[in-house]
Parts: C-alpha cells; structure tokens; sequence
C-alpha cells in the first residue's frame, strides 16, 4: 500500500499533463525552439537547462502529415518527464505526444487491468482506448523508464510503429 501513495500522485500529475498538454498543442501555434543532446540528456530551451537521468528517445518514424510542435519538460517529484508533441498541419484534431519519464514501472497503474497487452521493442505494452473521439494510448515501461505514446485520429498500426521506432 506504501508503494501505491507513493506512485499515485505522480501518476495523477502525469496523467493531467498528459491531457492539459494534448488540448494545448490543438489550441497552440507557437514551437519551442529545443537544442536536444541525448545519452543523459541535457536540453536547452528558453535559456532553460536541466540534465535528465536517462537517453531521451526521438521516433525514427512518425506517420504522414505530422510536424514537431513542442517539447516541454516536467519535474513531478523525483520524477522528470519530458513531452514530446506533434500536430498535422491539415487536422489540428490529429496529433501525437510521446511522454518519457525515469519512472521505473515497479509499481504499475490499475488501468492496465482493463487494457490489451501487446509487445513494444520485446517489452510487454498495454493498449488503451478511452472512447469514441478521445486519444489512444500505449503504455510501457523499458531500460527503467516510462514511455506514453498517445494520438488522436491516428490507427493503432501508426502509434505502435512510433512506440518500436523510439528503440531502433
């Protein structure tokens, strides 16, 4: 139970993230400009630094029509979460965000109970759908790091090769 409190309130703020940011990259036309070094990742933004405890990953694949849009970075306790967003320049109803935290799953949320398990890069992956019109989400956990990939209007085919082209 101790583990639970521990990991809930950094799941709700990811989770709010995660949703506050989805609406912000609809509604929002200005970039971030992002100088991004990887292997213990330092980045750069608005004068801004902070160094992160893992390699952030960048998709090596991203389905037709989408352009980066923004990249913000969150500290949530312990935890530092970086958000990665791209938007269709046709739809702005159509949109991708990748979250990547050093959460190191030991403790999982419980609605992956309700989820499909599918594998992503030889890792086991929960597939979630909300509803008709709100995004769906992959979710995994691999080399001690949380990973959200979340789309609206984009097939599940699409997310999951984004999830698999994070690790080539």
């Amino acid at each position: 139970m101790k583990n639970f409190k521990v990991w809930l309130l950094p799941s709700i703020i990811l989770i709010l993230t995660f949703w506050g940011y989805f609406y912000a990259l609809a509604e929002n036309n200005n970039t971030v400009n992002v100088n991004l070094y990887t292997k213990n990742s330092n980045i750069n933004s608005d004068n801004n630094e902070l160094s992160l405890p893992y390699e952030l990953k960048t998709p090596k694949y991203l389905p037709k029509g989408l352009v980066f849009k923004k990249k913000t970075v969150e500290n949530v306790g312990v935890l530092k979460a970086v958000i990665q967003g791209w938007q269709d320049i046709k739809n702005e109803r159509r949109f991708l965000v990748i979250i990547q935290s050093n959460d190191n799953g030991n403790t999982k949320p419980s609605e992956i109970n309700d989820a499909t398990k599918i594998k992503i890069a030889g890792t086991d992956a929960w597939l979630l759908y909300e509803s008709e019109g709100e995004p769906v989400k992959i979710m995994f956990w691999k080399d001690s790091c949380y990973y959200l990939v979340g789309g609206l209007n984009i097939s599940v085919e699409d997310l999951t090769k984004v999830a698999e082209s994070l690790f080539k």
